[in-house]
């Protein structure tokens, strides 16, 4: 709009065109009402009218996106999408496995200098520093928790802070504290879980199940942990940690028992990605169904397949589109990347990683470039 007003006489009659290119619906729908619907420019087109309209509808209708014709115009350019970064994980050789950084622009995976051996741990992006939280090392199981300065330390100099009150594997991150969940110590399934508020850790409610190697997410200002494993069990149950009440509510079960669940976001609902049925081997059936949770209507729904079956996965939320990691598949560690596209409602596949690996965990960074 700035280029049409500085010269408005000449430039006024390009607007329709202009804006029928625009990824209006990319922009934040307080954005598009309170910047774009209130110009009379705008406003006085009825073409643009109309693309505003299909945008609000695009954020207000999450679950009809895939009837949406809107093209390029919901999907954020690749140069903007961030940064994914797959830390860790574990492959045939239980050794020190390499990180990988992914390039968008030219669908390759990149090497970066962190090295770790750790397993089913979290990681968290805070400001320039990225934590990397409990998890395992073998079969040690771990309560320390490392800090990276990405942006200043190039040769990666971790700085440990205090450690949690006993080890544990899933981490969120809300309203500017670290929330680690469940877990496994070692000897038991854990269902205590604590917070860190920048100075140390403070024990918040139980929940209600046992869980180790389970999903966790943030929606809507709620943590949810999905699925995971139980003391000879997978389980299906869900719950949701309310921070204000400090307490743990049911939510509907998941169609199947998932152990080793991947868990991500997008566009306002969960997902529970890939997962196995059971925690005996002979029994156990790795999944490439993937369930979708609707928090305003507590439901589960089934939607695309994974292209195979596997466990411990790596997800994250890049954009438009829910990004899965690895895994491990009946006989082997998987390399494999896809994501899935709400609005083709299919799943795509993008560049494997260099190295095969389950277990791993991976981080969306804004727009800069982490040490090679």
């Amino acid at each position: 709009m700035l280029w049409i007003m500085h010269s408005k006489e000449e430039r006024v009659e390009y607007l329709e065109r202009l804006f029928d290119v625009l990824r209006i619906a990319v922009l934040p729908p307080k954005y598009i009402v309170e910047q774009i619907k209130t110009n009379p420019l705008i406003m006085n087109s009825l073409v643009c009218c109309k693309q505003i309209v299909d945008a609000l509808e695009f954020h207000l209708c999450p679950s009809a996106r895939s009837m949406f014709e809107l093209g390029i115009r919901c999907r954020a350019r690749k140069s903007t999408l961030g940064t994914v970064i797959c830390f860790g994980g574990t492959d045939a050789t239980k050794k020190a496995l390499i990180s990988e950084q992914y390039d968008f622009v030219n669908d390759r995976w990149n090497p970066v200098v962190y090295a770790s051996k750790r397993v089913q741990f979290g990681v968290a992006l805070f400001g320039d520093r990225i934590f990397f939280i409990g998890g395992r090392e073998g079969l040690k199981t771990l309560s320390v928790v490392d800090v990276w300065d990405y942006k200043r330390d190039k040769n990666v100099c971790l700085t440990r802070i205090p450690s949690m009150n006993t080890p544990r594997h899933a981490l969120a991150m809300m309203d500017d504290m670290i929330f680690a969940i469940g877990g496994h110590d070692g000897w038991t399934c854990l269902s205590s879980a604590e917070r860190f508020d920048g100075k140390e850790w403070v024990k918040i409610a139980d929940m209600s199940t046992a869980r180790s190697s389970f999903g966790i997410a943030v929606l809507n200002g709620k943590i949810y942990a999905v699925g995971g494993r139980g003391a000879g069990n997978c389980h299906s149950s869900v719950e949701c940690y309310h921070p204000l009440r400090n307490c743990w509510y049911p939510c509907a079960d998941m169609s199947q028992p998932r152990g080793n669940v991947a868990v991500g976001v997008l566009n306002g609902f969960l997902y529970a990605v890939g997962g196995v049925s059971s925690v005996i081997s002979k029994l156990a059936v790795r999944y490439t169904a993937v369930e979708r949770y609707n928090p305003e209507t507590d439901e589960w729904i089934y939607v695309a397949h994974l292209s195979s079956a596997r466990d411990g996965i790596a997800v994250c939320t890049v954009g438009c589109f829910l990004l899965a990691i690895g895994g491990y598949s009946d006989k082997q560690y998987e390399n494999c990347v896809e994501y899935y596209d709400e609005i083709s409602c299919r799943w795509h596949k993008i560049a494997p990683l260099k190295y095969a690996r389950a277990g791993a965990s991976a981080v969306v960074f804004p727009n800069v470039t982490v040490y090679p």
